[in-house]
């Protein structure tokens, strides 16, 4: 109901759609009910799978989505579906959930997310910034007081947690502003959107002269 009152679900649609865009396999982390993945029904060539710790919110997402077979989830902690997960995937997203956790909670997650996005793949992140002074004083109580992330934290903090401290070099970084509601106020008033690049695999060179057909002796 947050989501509709501010206004955010359908900006966090369109981002969700472009940072995994030309994706073949989609990996978001804290799904709730899937409602991000509703652009991705029946879409060809796309695999999204959803996990998140509520059962609730994942028995709900699964009647959502009970007729697309592109679309699943999966009741289940990041760490443990990582260490026994059974495919790779070009992009993992964290919607809007980090602020929800402390640092250290986060920093497990995007270590544990690392073993399951393959080589020249991508994290993504993207949470809510805090209101600021300029964003006057209903933005500034509405958000206060119906927030439900306790950690919610500046752009310079968001990169340092989710590059971890420059352990893993941030490849985008974007301040987005959100629309209006229907009622012509805009609440949450900006995203930021970090992106890691994992590394492709290194080219297997060959040792000179391995392969090269042999010499005939003269």
């Amino acid at each position: 109901m947050f989501q509709y009152l501010i206004g955010g679900l359908n900006d966090k649609r369109e981002l969700f759609c472009n940072l995994t865009t030309g994706a073949r396999n989609i990996l978001e982390v804290g799904c709730s009910v899937g409602l991000l993945a509703d652009p991705l029904k029946g879409k060809r060539g796309v695999n999204y799978t959803g996990i998140d710790i509520d059962q609730g919110a994942i028995d709900l997402a699964k009647k959502r989505h009970q007729s697309s077979p592109n679309v699943s989830f999966t009741c289940e902690h990041l760490v443990d579906f990582a260490a026994h997960a059974r495919q790779m995937f070009d992009v993992a997203v964290f919607a809007a959930v980090l602020h929800h956790v402390d640092d250290d909670a986060s920093c497990r997650m995007l270590d544990a997310v690392r073993q399951v996005v393959e080589a020249g793949g991508k994290i993504v992140a993207f949470d809510p910034l805090p209101p600021r002074e300029s964003d006057g004083r209903f933005v500034r109580v509405f958000v206060r007081t119906f927030e439900q992330g306790a950690f919610l934290r500046t752009e310079e903090s968001s990169a340092r947690l989710v590059s971890r401290n420059g352990k893993y070099p941030l490849a985008a970084t974007n301040v987005i502003p959100m629309h209006g509601t229907a009622f012509g106020f805009p609440v949450c008033e900006y995203l930021v959107s970090l992106e890691v690049r994992i590394p492709p695999a290194p080219r297997r060179t060959r040792p000179c002269g391995q392969g090269l057909p042999p010499t005939s002796p003269r």
